[in-house]
C-alpha cells in the first residue's frame, strides 16, 4: 500500500507551499517548528515541568530582578494579608467569626511557623516559580483546623499508577476532572489525598492543563543569557579596571626581558630585593620603540545597557507588568507613571481573584470547624464572607484623596468602597467615629459648663471641622459692635 507523504503534496509541492499564511510556509532563514498538536500533559509532561521548575528556582535564587519582581507581585496583591468581614446575619455572630479567624490566622500552618498572610505570601511565589502549590486542609487531633503548604517537586505518579488515571501526581474521572492528589515525602513514603482535603493553585494558559508551569517559563532562556553575558562583562570590566598603564613596544621584546625594562637588585634595609615597578611621579626612560600609553575602558557600553534591558523587559512583560514598574522609570513622566502603576496594579488585581475561591474556602473550613468545635454561634450564613484587599498604590496620594474626597462629598463614591481601598472597614470606621464624636461632645459640655463659655466655642477650639472659625452668638442684650441702632428706639 503505498503512503502519501506528508510533507509533499500530490504535485511534488511542499504541503504548506499552497497556505495562505506565510508563517507556515518552511523558510531556510528560520528554524523549523515542531508540530504542537497535543494536548497539554503531553507537551508538560513531568520531565519538562521539572526542568523549568528547576530553572526558575535557580533564577530566583540568584537573579535579584527576578526575586525583585515576584515577590513584589506578592507584597501589592497581598500586602501584610487580607482581612475578611463575615456577612453572617447578627452582628454577634459576625463580631464571633472574624474575632476567631484574627486569633487562628496566627497559628494557621501545622507546624507553627506561618500565619495566614505569610501563607498566601509563599502560595503567590510558589505559583511564579515552580507553577503551582497544594495546599492541604488538616484537622488536628482536638479537631482544630489547619492549612499546610506542598511545594510543587512533591506532587508525583504514586509508583503503582496507571498511565490512562494519573497526570502528573493528578488522579482524574472517566471525565477528565481531578478527584484525588498524590503526595511523596520520600522514596517509600506516599499519600493520596481526595479534593475536599486537597486544592492545587496554578496559573493555567490551557483548558486541560491539571499542573501549572512556572510564570518565568518564557524568559529562562533570556534571562539565562543574560545572567552569563553580564558575569563576562563583569570580570572584562575587572580587568580593565585593573590596568593603569600598558607599555607598547613596535619590535619584539626579548623573551627573557621584562614588560617594565631589565630586573636589577635593589639595595634595601632589609636586604636585596629584586622589583619591577614604576614609582609614582617618576619619568620613565623608555627604550628606543617603546611607548607608554594609558589604558581606558569604555564597558560596560550603552549598547550592552540597551541590549539587557531588553531582555529584561521581555521577562517583565511575560509576567504581567510594565517594565518601567519593575526597573526604571525614570524615563517616564507623570501620565506615564500614572499608566504603569494602573496596568501593574492589574496584575495585581487578577492575582487577587485567582486567591478568593481558595480565600473563600479557608474561610468556610475555618468557621465550620469552630461550629462544630462550639467555639463560635452557628448562623445560616455563616460560610459568606468578602475580603478586605491592600490599598491599591499610587503615583499622587494627595491627588487622589482630594479626588475622592470629591467623590464622597457629592455621594459618588461610597464610604465601604473609601475604606476598603485604604485598607479599612467602613464599619469599624463609623464605630470608631461614633466613639470619638460621643467624646468630643462630652468634653466639650463639660468645659463650657465648667467655663461658662458657649458650648459652640469650645467644641470648635477642640476640634475645627469648618475653615472658618465658629463665632459664639452674643450673650448680652447689646447689639454687637458695628450693628445700626433700632430707628424706634434711636433718638
Amino acid at each position: 500500500m503505498k503512503r502519501e507523504s506528508i510533507i509533499l503534496a500530490p504535485n511534488g509541492k511542499p504541503v504548506n507551499y499552497l497556505t495562505l499564511y506565510e508563517a507556515t510556509i518552511p523558510s531556510r532563514h528560520r528554524a523549523p517548528l515542531w508540530p504542537q498538536d497535543t494536548d497539554s500533559k503531553d507537551s508538560l509532561d513531568p520531565w519538562t515541568r521539572t526542568e523549568l521548575l528547576t530553572a526558575a528556582r535557580t533564577l530566583y535564587a540568584n537573579v535579584g530582578y527576578v526575586k525583585g519582581a515576584v515577590r513584589g507581585i506578592a507584597r501589592y496583591s497581598f500586602g501584610c494579608g487580607w482581612v475578611p468581614q463575615s456577612l453572617a446575619t447578627t452582628k454577634p455572630a459576625r463580631e464571633a467569626y472574624e474575632s476567631f479567624w484574627a486569633d487562628w490566622s496566627n497559628i494557621a500552618d501545622p507546624n507553627g511557623q506561618w500565619t495566614w498572610a505569610d501563607l498566601l505570601r509563599l502560595q503567590s511565589i510558589g505559583l511564579d516559580v515552580d507553577g503551582d502549590v497544594g495546599r492541604l486542609y488538616v484537622m488536628t487531633a482536638g479537631g482544630f483546623p489547619k492549612i499546610q503548604l506542598i511545594r510543587a517537586h512533591r506532587i508525583k505518579n504514586p509508583p503503582d499508577s496507571k498511565s490512562d488515571k494519573w497526570v502528573d501526581g493528578v488522579r482524574l474521572s472517566t471525565r477528565g476532572s481531578p478527584v484525588a492528589y498524590s503526595v511523596t515525602s520520600g522514596p517509600d513514603d506516599w499519600k493520596v489525598y481526595p479534593v475536599e482535603s486537597f486544592a492545587l493553585v496554578r496559573d493555567p494558559d490551557a483548558p486541560d492543563e491539571y499542573r501549572g508551569k512556572t510564570s518565568l517559563h518564557h524568559g529562562i532562556n533570556g534571562l539565562r543569557d543574560a545572567k552569563e553575558i553580564l558575569t563576562a562583562e563583569k570580570q572584562g570590566v575587572k580587568i580593565n579596571s585593573s590596568l593603569a598603564l600598558v607599555i607598547k613596544i613596535l619590535q619584539a621584546a626579548q623573551p627573557d626581558q621584562p614588560v617594565f625594562g631589565p630586573q636589577g637588585l635593589i639595595q634595601t634595609e632589609s636586604g636585596d630585593l629584586s622589583l619591577d615597578r614604576i614609582l609614582a611621579g617618576a619619568i620613565p626612560r623608555l627604550n628606543e620603540g617603546e611607548d607608554i600609553w594609558s589604558h581606558k575602558s569604555d564597558r560596560p557600553s550603552p549598547t550592552f545597557t540597551g541590549f539587557l534591558d531588553y531582555l529584561l523587559r521581555d521577562v517583565a512583560i511575560g509576567l504581567g507588568l510594565p517594565w518601567e514598574f519593575v526597573w526604571d522609570s525614570t524615563k517616564l513622566g507623570g501620565s506615564g507613571n500614572r499608566l504603569a502603576i494602573g496596568q501593574a496594579q492589574w496584575k495585581f488585581e487578577e492575582r487577587q481573584a485567582q486567591f478568593k475561591p481558595h480565600a473563600n474556602r479557608d474561610w468556610q473550613f475555618v468557621i465550620g470547624a469552630a461550629i462544630d468545635r462550639g467555639d463560635v454561634p452557628a448562623d445560616k450564613d455563616w460560610f459568606r464572607v468578602k475580603w478586605q484587599m491592600p490599598r491599591r498604590i499610587s503615583v499622587d496620594a494627595g491627588r487622589d484623596a482630594k479626588a475622592n474626597l470629591d467623590d464622597l462629598k457629592y455621594g459618588v463614591r461610597t464610604h465601604s468602597e473609601d475604606a476598603g481601598e485604604r485598607g479599612e472597614f467602613w464599619e469599624d470606621e463609623r464605630r470608631q467615629t461614633e466613639l470619638e464624636t460621643l467624646d468630643l461632645i462630652q468634653r466639650a459640655d463639660r468645659i463650657a459648663k465648667a467655663t461658662g463659655k458657649p458650648f459652640e466655642l469650645i467644641l470648635g477650639l477642640i476640634q475645627q471641622r469648618s475653615p472658618n472659625p465658629v463665632i459664639p452668638p452674643p450673650t448680652s442684650a447689646e447689639p454687637p459692635t458695628g450693628t445700626p441702632p433700632n430707628p424706634t428706639t434711636a433718638g
